[in-house]
């Protein structure tokens, strides 16, 4: 039997956006790791990887074993406007970083030669500042995320006889 060599539950149990709500309502743990993965993907959306972040925010989540949809709604962070002033502050301190100026709001002239000169720095500058940045609102996310959730109630699973009379026992 195909289906008994090769299980799908666990994969389509990882994927399920359904799972998302139901875990932040289980217990303190899911919603700690549920924060952590949003803010895991709040870091990437810093980084300058183009098109790579998806990718990685998939194998980072498996390996990981967060959730892929709370990773995958922080890397949301990286669209217009958020994105963008994510973007700009990493440059901004990229630049500081590395020891030059700012870079100013207006651009250089295309043909003259300050646009190649920033042009060149400019992944040097976003690299360095996105690394502080993501880190930055990495735990900045968390820690709001945690706020956030002890204000969620938890739903305690059904408890055993043995668990409601060490609990009434005062233990």
């Amino acid at each position: 039997d195909p289906a008994r060599r090769f299980p799908t539950y666990p994969w389509s149990e990882w994927l399920n956006p359904g799972g998302v709500l139901s875990r932040i309502r289980s217990s303190r743990l899911e919603q700690l790791i549920t924060a952590a993965a949003f803010a895991h993907g709040v870091f990437l959306a810093c980084l300058p990887l183009g098109g790579l972040q998806f990718l990685i925010v998939l194998y980072t989540s498996r390996r990981l074993h967060h959730n892929v949809w709370a990773a995958l709604t922080g890397l949301l962070s990286m669209l217009p406007p958020v994105g963008s002033a994510l973007a700009w502050l990493s440059l901004q301190v990229g630049s500081v970083l590395l020891g030059q100026l700012p870079v100013p709001l207006e651009a250089p002239a295309v043909f003259g030669g300050e646009f190649w000169r920033a042009f060149s720095e400019f992944p040097f500058r976003w690299s360095a500042g996105s690394i502080v940045v993501g880190t930055i609102t990495h735990w900045v996310v968390i820690g709001s995320l945690v706020w956030l959730f002890r204000r969620v109630p938890v739903h305690r699973g059904r408890e055993t006889p043995c668990k409601r009379s060490r609990a009434a026992d005062g233990d």
